[in-house]
């Protein structure tokens, strides 16, 4: 037995070795069963899913934080993180005790389930957090039934249901139309007397919190968009195909004497001053009065396009409207007129824009250029950048970067004037080209999965690496993992009149602050750190001879140095990479108690 334990211990060190130097484990982990997959929660703890458990490792201290066993069958696909929460939901199975899947409903900073469909026998088809109240509502289906269920975060036990007999439950597309939720649908919200407003396609409902009653319900002609309250609460706006509603909370009773007409689909509210609000639609934007429903402006203020994104300026608000094939901007005073003689249009679909002091800064797969944010017209470059192919940008306050067709152009954001400052960036491998840029102390970074290429701002080529990839899909995967968990926000997100805070939402109470326990943060933090980091963690193909490795490469970022490597023996580890702390997490199968777990640093 002694030498059979010795023999599996010899094997893992054969095979996790470093190259020139031994790079010995920081910590090593032993678990019961094989491994099948493992991820990095947003919080930095691992999860990690055996043949028969899932289990969460805290890196720091190399403790197992919870377990929970006799789970069979979770796919990585199927865990996924509820945003904002510290909740996930996944499906699993458990042939002890049932042959049909299961779904699940956990905390997953301590392994606590809050709710599982193996007891109750059901499938849930939607899931809202509200923790103001201290629950998840669910939308669940039972045989050919649906209903919604309140769910108590804290005992896991269900408050109430209420039946929703209209839903659909087969396969038809009236069932698939019930399913499949826009992006633009409004999702169920909890009110300042703590209870529910429950969007049912076209009927909006209110549901007592504490019993599930109806106390009230308003249809509409469609599907219900976007909700948002007055100021103090106690009344709801919705927007629902072509019209606008007022409601009072208490009785949901029309305040208006008639909804007030749009001409396109209803897109959002924007609450301003003195009780205005800005609607805006698939096709224009107007002011209404929120006392009347009466429009404020002389008429609403058509796009040029199908609109995407808005941004409040001093002087009035800059809208972007785009299409597959064009794109355009508009320039709206606060009073409604338009500011610009025409709206500025462009050829092809803009992939990225800036709003600076004194223009635009805009880029499409043919050119980048300024519009004069006065005139509207793009006289301010007397030639615009001319480009071949979709641009990768960055963009800050000072500087602006725009790579595209291996080419790498610089506009000083103070002055507005462009250079071309590097050409000839060719990236080695296939499908390999530039994907991110970020601004160094002592240039600029141009990266890929495998490739990194440091420009002097004089246009020299500091360094410029490649690393193989790994395997097929490797640098995909990784980027995809940490793009998901960190990358930062678009530049096209609309921004909220800065004359009013935008009211949207009911703040949340002190008690949902207290379940999300400081997650937000946590991964605010997580966020932060991966944004300054002096080094990136690549995977590569390490060639020894005729022998072919998989090994961590850790590149400093201002030299391109490597500052060490790791080299793994086995031909497709099970490995994870922690991109904000530099970790590698790798587990070999079938040693003596199931797997190994073991954390390289460098």
């Amino acid at each position: 037995m002694k030498r059979t334990l010795l023999s599996l211990s010899l094997l893992f060190v054969l095979l996790i070795r470093a190259q020139a130097q031994d790079v010995e484990p920081k910590w090593k982990l032993d678990l019961e069963s094989k491994t099948d997959w493992m991820k990095i929660l947003p919080t930095g703890n691992l999860l990690i899913s055996t043949n028969n458990a899932l289990l969460s490792i805290d890196p720091t201290s190399q403790q197992k934080l919870w377990e929970m066993k006799g789970i069979n069958q979770v796919t990585k696909e199927s865990f996924i993180e509820i945003e904002g929460t510290p909740f996930a939901i996944y499906e699993s199975s458990n042939p002890l005790k049932s042959l049909k899947t299961q779904t699940n409903i956990i905390d997953y900073t301590s392994g606590r389930i809050i709710y599982n469909t193996l007891e109750a026998n059901v499938t849930v088809r939607e899931k809202s957090p509200l923790l103001d109240l201290g629950a998840l509502l669910l939308e669940l289906k039972q045989d050919k039934k649906v209903f919604l269920a309140l769910i108590d975060i804290e005992s896991g036990k269900e408050r109430w249901r209420f039946d929703l007999p209209d839903r659909k439950t087969g396969v038809g597309l009236g069932a698939l139309k019930q399913t499949v939720k826009s992006a633009l649908d409004a999702s169920p919200v909890s009110d300042k007397d703590g209870n529910i407003l429950f969007p049912d396609d076209k009927i909006l409902k209110r549901l007592d919190g504490q019993t599930g009653k109806l106390l009230w319900e308003n249809e509409n002609e469609k599907g219900i968009g976007r909700l948002n309250f007055s100021d103090d609460g106690s009344v709801v706006y919705l927007g629902s195909g072509r019209k606008i509603k007022a409601l009072t909370l208490a009785d949901g009773k029309e305040l208006w004497k008639d909804p007030f007409k749009i001409s396109g689909e209803f897109q959002m509210f924007i609450p301003s001053k003195d009780n205005q609000m800005y609607v805006v639609t698939s096709t224009d934007i107007t002011v209404i009065d929120n006392t009347t429903g009466k429009a404020v402006w002389k008429k609403p203020v058509v796009f040029a396009n199908t609109f995407k994104t808005l941004k409040f300026t001093a002087d009035g608000i800059l809208v972007f409207s785009s299409d597959e094939k064009t794109s355009a901007f508009d320039y709206i005073s606060f009073s409604g007129a338009e500011l610009w003689k025409r709206p500025y249009k462009t050829d092809m679909p803009v992939v990225s824009f800036e709003l600076t002091p004194k223009g635009i800064l805009f880029a499409n797969a043919e050119e980048a250029n300024m519009v004069d944010l006065k005139t509207g017209d793009d006289t301010i470059w007397k030639k615009r950048i001319k480009l071949k192919a979709s641009p990768v940008t960055y963009i800050d306050d000072k500087i602006a970067l725009i790579y595209s067709d291996e080419k790498l152009y610089r506009v000083d954001m103070t002055s507005l004037n462009y250079q071309l400052v590097a050409q000839d960036i060719k990236f080695k491998g296939s499908d390999e080209d530039v994907q991110n840029i970020e601004l160094l102390s002592n240039g600029y970074l141009l990266s890929s999965a495998q490739n990194m290429w440091l420009i002097t701002p004089e246009g020299k080529v500091a360094y410029s690496v490649y690393y193989k990839p790994a395997s097929l899909g490797t640098g995909a995967k990784i980027l995809g993992t940490v793009g998901k968990v960190y990358a930062t926000a678009s530049n096209l997100e609309a921004t909220q009149d800065p004359n009013k805070p935008n009211t949207v939402n009911i703040q949340r109470s002190k008690r949902g602050d207290e379940i999300v326990g400081g997650i937000n943060e946590i991964i605010a933090n997580r966020k932060k750190t991966f944004a300054t980091q002096d080094a990136t963690y690549i995977m590569t193909r390490v060639e020894e001879g005729n022998t072919k490795r998989i090994g961590m490469v850790k590149v400093d970022k201002a030299t391109g140095a490597e500052k060490g490597k790791i080299v793994l023996k086995s031909l497709d580890p099970l490995y994870e990479i922690d991109q904000v702390t530099g970790q590698l997490f790798v587990v070999i199968n079938g040693t003596a108690k199931g797997s190994e777990l073991a954390s390289f640093g460098l």
